[in-house]
């Protein structure tokens, strides 16, 4: 939903929750998924992305437990689609931890999407970490 709690540029950014709690036992939930998913034209034309780079801003805060999320026990990626069928992803977290309380910026060459891409979809993914909160997306570019 778009909330003015944090945005990077402007007054308003994309929150989207993340529960990965931690279980009574000392367990953690397997695996729990964050992710918008971006029709990019009306039409539903396919586009050739593989020209062009894609970047973003991001704010992970934890709320209840959780802090910066190590990259062994993450994903965070850029997924194509065409239609219903999955083309490809790229990660975005460059195999870094990310930083929670802090506006950071990934940015990658989307030159990976070969095809023609209808949709992007943003996918922040923990396991066997334990992780709540909410995932602000602000300032999201495809140049």
């Amino acid at each position: 939903m778009a909330s003015t709690a944090r945005a990077w540029l402007g007054t308003h950014s994309l929150a989207i929750g993340h529960n990965a709690p931690e279980l009574g036992d000392g367990g953690y939930v397997p695996g729990a998924f964050s992710a918008g998913k971006v029709h990019l034209c009306p039409s539903g034309v396919g586009l050739d992305l593989s020209t062009k780079s894609f970047s973003l801003a991001v704010y992970l805060d934890p709320t209840t437990v959780g802090g910066t999320v190590n990259q062994l026990n993450s994903e965070f990626f850029v997924q194509a689609w065409n239609g219903q069928n999955q083309l490809s992803f790229i990660y975005l977290d460059g195999g870094m931890p990310l930083p929670a309380g802090s506006w950071f910026f990934p940015s990658v060459s989307l030159s990976g999407f070969t095809g023609s891409v209808t949709d992007l979809e943003i996918v922040f993914r923990t396991y066997n970490q334990a992780w709540v909160g909410t995932v602000y997306f602000d300032n999201i570019r495809i140049q």
